[in-house]
């Protein structure tokens, strides 16, 4: 069952009142169990309802073509570095960890500029000022004919070259869906939360990576005020 409310239409009491299909009770907070295979200890994670989900959704709906946007500026640096989109998009979602989206940025710029001047990217991944010890591994990855890895510098790379399928599993998604972000490395948690989003995004009708940019923009102004995530589009500060 999908949500067939009409895009303009799109509100949070949209959402309650007309929606039936994301009303409360027919998608509570999802609980799954994981018992260490060491210590035996269990531990119960509750994540959050494809209800909760699509509220923020809703909510940030605003920001649903960031990726969209975002590929104009990759486009344009790759036009001005003599790079492929592809290389720009590998190297802004490498770098991305851990950062705002204004410092990812510049260490695009920097980077790439680099690059397409001649400078070697193993290089730069050793001597770049500023990179945490996991971005400049992610880089030496990327030198040596590797792609990004994880569950969110890999599907970022590809939404940000307009993969419309890709799923971005960041930290706000783990705030969004209230699990702890380190759960994302896990196969075992993703063949769980994969699913669940996929379910929310279908029931809005929406491709899973405008999908995500929603949630993210509809949980960024949640904690941090309306229309504070709205500037954040890459290469616009």
């Amino acid at each position: 069952m999908k949500c067939t409310c009409p895009s303009e239409l799109f509100s949070l009491s949209d959402l309650c009142a007309v929606c039936q299909c994301t009303m409360p009770g027919e998608f509570p907070v999802v609980s799954f169990t994981r018992t260490h295979p060491v210590s035996g200890e269990v531990t119960t994670y509750g994540m959050q309802s494809i209800y909760h989900l699509n509220r923020l959704a809703v909510a940030g709906y605003k920001g649903r073509y960031w990726y969209r946007n975002s590929h104009r500026a990759i486009k344009s640096l790759a036009a001005a570095t003599g790079l492929s989109k592809k290389q720009v998009a590998q190297v802004c979602a490498v770098t991305s960890p851990q950062v705002p989206v204004a410092r990812n940025w510049k260490y695009t710029v920097d980077i790439t500029t680099a690059m397409g001047r001649g400078a070697s990217l193993l290089d730069l991944a050793h001597s770049y000022p500023g990179l945490i010890p996991s971005v400049r591994s992610g880089l030496v990855h990327l030198a040596r004919g590797g792609g990004p890895r994880g569950p969110k510098t890999e599907p970022f790379s590809r939404a940000l070259v307009g993969d419309t399928t890709a799923l971005t599993l960041d930290v706000w998604m783990a705030y969004a869906l209230n699990v702890p972000q380190p759960l994302f490395s896990r196969k075992w948690a993703r063949a769980l939360i994969v699913p669940h989003c996929l379910k929310a995004a279908d029931m809005l009708g929406m491709k899973p990576a405008h999908w995500q940019a929603s949630v993210w923009t509809g949980k960024f102004q949640q904690v941090h005020g309306a229309g504070s995530a709205s500037a954040s589009i890459l290469g616009v500060k």
